[in-house]
């Protein structure tokens, strides 16, 4: 009886035993842990820019606000777009260091196909997402639409814009904030006209600022109002508006605003505070007195800047119902333009320019017709008399394929040299440039040729943005990913065999500086443009 007593306490031991070592052994099986607890809090809100609005081949840049309440992290920011046929698309992204208690506002720059609607912004790391994706809509307008944007504190006396259709096309009017402005001058190009009222402009950055001059002496242009707030308005637009405003004063005598727009709607009567200094060089007043204009105008590069003493969105002229007629009027002057001013807008000549790359021209056609005289020669009599002397006539079942065999290898050969070894980039650019201003506007277009089918990861220069070329669909596009910051790269760029790829690039260089002595004669029948021009 004790006997059975103890080997039941032994077994009971055993047992006990070797369910303890296989719970500890189940525990500690690879993939079987538990997931970690989640400790980043890190939230992720964005803004496609100009009311979500772009114009085709043209960029949306989208303002992103990340915030890292947790500890230190790092992730990848994606911008994915999704268009009504379900195409694929090119990826934007952009690294990202997240440190503790940190929050980030950036811009991602978008190059959206034709049909695109939809966009969305994501975190990630590793594929695994840190904060929720944030969806956006957007959509497209023609190249003959106008689009205005307003950066106001009264946006809604600004929306008689609506009202100023452009001749071909139809108008349409975009609620912008100060962040939402861009640092890099290609991303405002969907805009044709910005208006500024009633907002400190001071804190725009350095980098908005020089983007703002930029776009506007490519062709852009800038409405800025005077009035109650001109202090702030005009305190980071140094340089650019045409009068320098010193003081603002009360005045009740607007006649000549209704004047100038050719509006049979007088003006309310009562008072408006208008600001009013001295003409810049080269401005020219539009309204009101000479020395006291109600409306400016100064020409910068293809663009102008219009300044207004009163501010429109105050009374009396906030009721007035010939306002759209005064910005019709201002707005229908021509600003002449050559037609470099776009940059590269044939894209069919810059992709065959890019193509054609002078080291890999075809050989000469007496080079290709005597390699195929000597190849029927020797495959053909030659190889007859041989086998004829030798009274070896029915080897020609073994010389005939040897013969096709080695022709067929020293061509694949010389095609093989003549591709070479090295990778090539052709590049086409258009660089436009002002006297004052020390960057200038690069437009390019880039072909990489490869003699061997591969992978290429493409860097450029700093605040480069690269896209496929507008209107031809990139082999692999889905496949290609844009790596926007301080050194902007393309990854994934597959070529086949002796194959051209091309890109477009947009971006800003140091200006060139030139000397230039130059007489313009008119005569008669002719106009001569005579002179030294020195870089």
């Amino acid at each position: 009886m004790d006997r059975a007593r103890w080997l039941s306490w032994i077994l009971r031991l055993v047992v006990f035993t070797t369910l303890a070592l296989g719970a500890s052994a189940v525990h500690s099986l690879p993939g079987q842990a538990r997931p970690l607890p989640q400790t980043h809090t890190i939230s992720l809100t964005a803004r496609a820019g100009f009311d979500g609005y772009f114009k085709e081949g043209r960029w949306l840049p989208v303002r992103v606000l990340v915030e890292n309440e947790g500890p230190d992290a790092r992730g990848r920011l994606e911008v994915v777009s999704g268009s009504s046929l379900g195409g694929p698309a090119m990826l934007y992204t952009r690294e990202l260091e997240l440190p503790s208690q940190s929050r980030r506002e950036l811009f991602v720059y978008e190059a959206l196909d034709n049909f695109a609607t939809t966009l969305e912004v994501k975190l990630l790391d590793q594929g695994q997402p840190l904060a929720a994706s944030v969806p956006l809509s957007v959509r497209q307008l023609s190249n003959v639409d106008v689009l205005y944007g307003v950066l106001a504190a009264s946006p809604s006396a600004y929306t008689i814009l609506a009202d100023v259709d452009p001749v071909a096309g139809q108008a349409f009017v975009a609620q912008v904030e100060a962040g939402d402005l861009p640092d890099a001058s290609q991303a405002w190009s969907s805009l044709d006209m910005l208006l500024v009222s009633d907002v400190d402009t001071g804190a725009f950055t350095p980098e908005q600022r020089a983007a703002l001059a930029e776009w506007v002496g490519l062709g852009g242009r800038l409405l800025v109002m005077g009035g109650p707030g001109w202090q702030k308005t005009a305190a980071g637009l140094n340089g650019l508006l045409p009068v320098q405003a010193s003081a603002a004063r009360a005045i009740s005598e607007l006649e000549a605003l209704a004047d100038f727009a050719g509006s049979s709607v007088p003006v309310p009567a009562g008072e408006t505070l208008a600001a009013f200094g001295a003409l810049a060089d080269g401005a020219t007043p539009l309204a009101g007195p000479a020395d006291a204009p109600l409306i400016s105008a100064r020409r910068r590069g293809y663009g102008q800047v219009v300044y207004f003493a009163p501010d429109l969105a105050w009374a009396p002229l906030r009721a007035w119902d010939g306002a759209a007629d005064l910005l019709r009027r201002v707005l229908a002057a021509p600003l002449d333009r050559p037609s470099w001013a776009a940059g590269i807008t044939n894209w069919s000549s810059a992709q065959s320019a890019v193509d054609a790359l002078p080291d890999l021209q075809l050989p000469s056609p007496a080079l290709i017709c005597g390699f195929l005289g000597l190849y029927l020669a020797v495959v053909g009599p030659l190889n007859y008399f041989a086998l004829r002397f030798f009274k070896r006539r029915e080897l020609a079942w073994l010389t005939i394929p040897a013969t096709v065999l080695v022709f067929s290898l020293a061509a694949y050969l010389a095609g093989y040299g003549l591709a070479g070894s090295q990778p090539t980039l052709h590049q086409l650019a258009v660089v436009q440039a002002w006297p004052d201003s020390s960057q200038a506007r690069l437009d390019q277009a880039v072909g990489l040729f490869s003699p061997r089918r591969a992978v290429y990861e493409l860097e450029f220069a700093p605040d480069m943005l690269v896209r496929p070329v507008p209107g031809y669909s990139q082999p692999g596009a889905s496949a290609l990913r844009f790596e926007e910051g301080d050194q902007p790269r393309l990854l994934g760029v597959r070529t086949e065999i002796a194959s051209v790829q091309s890109f477009a690039a947009q971006g800003a260089v140091p200006a060139p500086r030139f000397e230039a002595e130059l007489t313009l004669a008119l005569k008669a029948a002719t106009v001569q443009l005579a002179g030294t021009v020195t870089n």
